[in-house]
């Protein structure tokens, strides 16, 4: 009888401490905007990603992605910055927009099919005339084989972010 209840018992046990299955959707999701306050139409903007550049070739290609976005604004002058500029330079720029990305989780061992990933990417505007933060948001990505497959989705959010 002990053996029934405990074959029971480690049965219910590890039927509910089992994780679901759910199902990877890659995709870019907007998650938390936060907006302070407005900024009137920029003419410039100065990307800054300082705070995570050891994937150079997803940013630089997200900068890409972005700049073909803006082609259609009122903002003429867009600039990548891989590294800290002098004060000079920045005040050149009504915006200064912050890229960082926190929360990289990868799994799965084929780098051709299986291979996932999930991140958050921070966005902070900032008012470059004022040197306050206008707006944050948070984006969670979600792609497949590598994190620059979602850049064109995520180059739409943030243009969004800007441009709103």
């Amino acid at each position: 009888m002990r053996i029934f209840f405990l074959i029971i018992t480690l049965l219910i046990s590890v039927y509910s401490l089992s994780q679901e299955n759910n199902k990877f959707k890659p995709g870019v999701k907007l998650v938390e905007n936060k907006i302070i306050s407005k900024i009137d139409s920029p003419k410039s903007i100065l990307f800054d990603f300082r705070k995570g550049m050891c994937d150079e070739n997803f940013y630089v290609d997200l900068v890409i992605n972005i700049k073909k976005k803006l082609r259609k604004s009122n903002i003429k002058k867009v600039y990548f910055s891989p590294f800290e500029l002098d004060e000079s330079t920045k005040n050149e720029y009504d915006l200064i927009c912050h890229i960082s990305k926190t929360n990289f989780n990868s799994w799965g061992n084929d780098f051709v099919k299986s291979r996932k990933q999930s991140f958050i990417i921070i966005v902070e505007l900032e008012n470059n005339r004022t040197k306050k933060i206008i707006e944050t948001a948070k984006i969670n990505v979600k792609s497949y084989y590598h994190i620059g497959t979602q850049n064109r989705k995520l180059s739409k959010l943030i243009y969004d972010l800007i441009i709103e």
